[in-house]
């Protein structure tokens, strides 16, 4: 899964690229399998759907509504590290990041149970502004359908920074106005892994089936050299931690 120039080059005019078949057949199983036990057993920290708001979440442990979200994966089991690591998925993202990546262990770091009848998740950019490139990472556990509520892009938008005063609460947006128009969806298998610029807007479409669509966010960085030599809110996936200071 070696980046070509051409993909780099894609990478960074879009915004985004779709990483097929990152993760194997076994590995997405057991992250499934794990996946569910949390949400049977309602293992915190999680969101559940909120009973006032009928497709959209709210935090904590809600008595009779359905989970669908676990928050704070990273410290659950050592399944979701290995997936974080995939060796195919690291080659890719080290032609994106550099040899020393981290992943922020204080953004996403969830996964995502959007069940049927979830709401269209509006348009939102991951981060706000961000000094230097952060990339989130959105793992498939089944099957992203235009159905089901498959990702939408706007590609090229991380280079709107004018938008950044436009931005309201967590990088959301009101409205895209005509610029939605523009907006493309990303089908994705189960395995695949997409990646996007943290800059770049993007949603969710609703889910218009009688099945969950399953996945798992994580946000992937550089290691920062200037950074302590151990940070809690980060996890080492490759290369090594670079100190270097006056």
């Amino acid at each position: 899964m070696e980046l070509t120039p051409e993909e780099f080059f894609m990478f960074e005019h879009n915004g985004y690229l779709l990483a097929t078949q990152a993760l194997s057949a076994e590995t997405c199983q057991v992250l499934k399998t794990t996946i569910l036990h949390h949400v049977q057993a309602r293992i915190a920290p999680l969101v559940c759907e909120d009973p006032e708001r009928p497709g959209y979440g709210k935090a904590g442990d809600i008595p009779g509504s359905a989970v669908i979200r676990l928050s704070k994966i990273m410290a659950r089991d050592p399944i979701f590290l290995t997936a974080a690591s995939s060796p195919p998925l690291v080659v890719v993202l080290q032609a994106l990041l550099g040899p020393n990546i981290d992943i922020v262990l204080n953004r996403h770091n969830h996964v995502t149970l959007r069940p049927p009848a979830a709401a269209q998740l509006e348009w939102h950019r991951d981060v706000a502004n961000w000094s230097r490139p952060i990339i989130s990472a959105i793992f498939y556990l089944e099957d992203s359908t235009l159905e089901n509520g498959c990702t939408w892009v706007l590609p090229g938008s991380h280079h709107l920074l004018a938008y950044h005063a436009k931005l309201q609460g967590h990088g959301r947006m009101d409205s895209l106005h005509q610029l939605g128009r523009q907006a493309l969806p990303v089908p994705a298998k189960a395995g695949d892994v997409l990646l996007i610029n943290g800059l770049i807007l993007h949603g969710a479409g609703a889910n218009r089936t009688q099945a969950t669509r399953m996945s798992m966010t994580l946000g992937y960085h550089a290691v920062d050299e200037l950074g302590a030599p151990e940070e809690t809110q980060k996890c080492l996936v490759a290369g090594e931690r670079v100190l270097r200071h006056n």
